[in-house]
C-alpha cells in the first residue's frame, strides 16, 4: 500500500486509484461489468456487516468472492478521506503535521487535530515579526523608546496571540534590568564624585593650614627683624649722641 503523497492522509483520488487496482485482483471480485456498476452501493452497516443497496442488492448473485468486503471498505475509506480532505483544506500542512505528530489522521480525530494546527498557525510569528524579534534581541535599553515607536504595528499584531504576552514580559524584564544597571552606575559615580570632592576639600584645607602657618612664621620673623632693626637704630642713635657729647 503506497504512502500518501502529502505525507498525512490519502486523498479521495488516491483511495479510488488504490481500490481500482484491488478490485481488479482475484480477492477483490475481478474487474467486470458488475463490479464497475454496483460497487458504490455496497457499504458496512453500524454493526460492521456488509449492506447492499439498489443494484448491488438486486444483482448480488453475480458477485465474485471477496468483492462485497472490498467494495464496502472502499466506500468507507472514500467517505473518511473526503471528510478529512474537506476539514483540512484550509489548514497549513506543516502545522497539521506538527499537530498530528505520530498520530494517524482519521475522520474521528481530524477535528481536534485541525484546531491544534490552527492554534500553531496563530501563534507562529510572521516573517516581519520574526525579523523584529531578532533585531530587538540585539539592541540595548538606550534604543527602547525608538524601538517601541518603530514597532507599534508589530506590537498591535502580537497582542492578539500568546507570542505578544511572552514578548511583553521579556521586554519589561529587560527594561527593569537596564534601569537597575543604570541606577547602580549612577550611585557608583555619585559616590566616587563625593569621595573626590571630599578628598579635594581636605587637601585644600591642609594647604590653607600650611600656608597660614608659613604666613605666621613669616610675620614672626619679620617682627623680630623689625625689632632688631629698631634696636640697632636706637643704639646707633645713642652712640651718635654720645660721640657728639665728647666732641
Amino acid at each position: 500500500m503506497a504512502a500518501p503523497e502529502n505525507g498525512l492522509f490519502k486523498t479521495p483520488d488516491e483511495v479510488r486509484e488504490e481500490y481500482k487496482k484491488r478490485l481488479k485482483g482475484s480477492g477483490g471480485g475481478g474487474a467486470n461489468w458488475y463490479t464497475d456498476r454496483v460497487k458504490g452501493g455496497v457499504t458496512f452497516d453500524e454493526e460492521g456487516n456488509v449492506k447492499r443497496d439498489g443494484a448491488a442488492w438486486w444483482l448480488q448473485m453475480l458477485e465474485k468472492e471477496g468483492f462485497a468486503e472490498t467494495a464496502a471498505q472502499r466506500n468507507k475509506d472514500l467517505t473518511n478521506s473526503a471528510a478529512i480532505n474537506n476539514a483540512t483544506s484550509l489548514v497549513d500542512r506543516d502545522d497539521l503535521k506538527k499537530a498530528a505528530g505520530n498520530t494517524k489522521i482519521t475522520a474521528d480525530n481530524v477535528g481536534g487535530l485541525v484546531r491544534a494546527a490552527e492554534k500553531i498557525t496563530r501563534e507562529k510569528p510572521t516573517p516581519l515579526q520574526k525579523a523584529n524579534i531578532t533585531r530587538l534581541e540585539g539592541i540595548d535599553q538606550e534604543g527602547v523608546d525608538a524601538r517601541k515607536a518603530a514597532n507599534e504595528i508589530s506590537i498591535a499584531t502580537l497582542k492578539s496571540n500568546d507570542a505578544y504576552r511572552m514578548f511583553e514580559s521579556g521586554e519589561r524584564a529587560n527594561e527593569r534590568a537596564f534601569t537597575r544597571k543604570e541606577n547602580a552606575l549612577n550611585r557608583t559615580q555619585e559616590r566616587e564624585l563625593a569621595d573626590s570632592r571630599d578628598g579635594l576639600t581636605m587637601q585644600m584645607a591642609i594647604m590653607n593650614n600650611d600656608l597660614a602657618e608659613k604666613r605666621m612664621d613669616y610675620d614672626r620673623e619679620t617682627n623680630r627683624m623689625d625689632k632688631r632693626d629698631r634696636m640697632i637704630a636706637q643704639l646707633m642713635s645713642g652712640l651718635g649722641s654720645l660721640g657728639a657729647a665728647f666732641g
